[in-house]
């Protein structure tokens, strides 16, 4: 597993794995595409045919969230 990897997004600087580094707020679907450089869509069909684990979901809206860590991994997968 890597550590300590980082990404831009919207400016900022994003940090991905390392020791005990959690995410305060979780990433949407659209913004993990766009880390990824695939469409919502590409995501969808990933997750359907099982390239990628199913995402976990709010409870209150159903809407898919994702960690850091779950953004570490698919980059992993993705050979990025």
């Amino acid at each position: 597993m890597l550590k300590n990897s980082y990404i831009s997004y919207k400016n900022s600087i994003i940090q991905l794995g390392g020791k005990g580094m959690k995410s305060l707020n979780p990433f949407t679907t659209q913004e993990v595409a766009n880390l990824l450089g695939i469409s919502k869509r590409t995501l969808y069909r990933y997750e359907k045919q099982g390239i990628f684990s199913k995402a976990k979901r709010n409870p209150i809206n159903k809407w898919r969230e994702y960690t850091s860590e779950d953004i570490q991994h698919l980059m992993q997968i993705m050979g990025r």
